[in-house]
């Protein structure tokens, strides 16, 4: 919180400092507390979800999953030889493929999945009650989806690499993003344009 553009009067009272908060709110149309909602949980770029509502969708994953002892799976996706491609076609040329990207991956998804945008290039899918046979079928449909989009002319195919994990709930919620991730690298070394599940 920056106090500085908070009424004098409030100071650093945080009581009196949430109160001022509460009364802003109100005044503030449905309609508009729903954009600033969206604003805050959504990719301005793609439209997908954003990493921090990711963090949230996956404690939330992991605890209805202990709950019923189900497994959970991730998809990490990266778009391959992405800096190549802005540095020959351009930054909003760049922008437009992150989109089409997005939306490849989110016509991929079964009823329920979310796509979030991981960062840069990347991005994950959060599959609840979901094992790895099926984060691979998924994972498949992503790549799949997202090699139909069309180059530039003259360009090269547009692919993606992708690493999937399963993890029992026993495991803490982080080693999930850390064996996607590893998986995904070995895509990576493997050539691109494929799928890779951790074992």
């Amino acid at each position: 919180v920056d106090w500085a553009d908070t009424p004098s009067c409030y100071g650093k009272n945080t009581q009196h400092f949430a109160h001022y908060l509460r009364a802003l709110v109100a005044e503030v149309p449905a309609v508009r507390r729903a954009a600033l909602s969206r604003i805050a949980s959504e990719d301005v770029l793609t439209g997908v979800a954003n990493r921090r509502q990711f963090g949230i969708a996956l404690q939330q994953s992991w605890r209805a999953a202990q709950d019923g002892a189900r497994a959970i799976t991730l998809v990490l996706i990266d778009v391959d030889h992405f800096k190549r491609y802005n540095d020959r076609y351009g930054h909003p040329a760049g922008d437009e493929l992150l989109r089409q990207v997005g939306d490849a991956i989110r016509a991929s998804l079964r009823m329920g999945d979310v796509a979030y945008r991981f960062g840069g290039e990347e991005f994950s899918v959060l599959l609840p009650d979901a094992d790895a046979t099926i984060g691979h079928a998924v994972a498949e449909r992503v790549r799949a989806g997202v090699s139909a989009i069309l180059p530039p002319p003259g360009g090269t195919a547009v692919t993606v690499s992708v690493g999937v994990s399963s993890a029992a709930v026993a495991q803490p919620p982080d080693a999930i993003v850390t064996a996607a991730d590893q998986a995904l690298y070995s895509a990576k070394r493997a050539g691109r344009d494929r799928v890779v599940v951790a074992s």
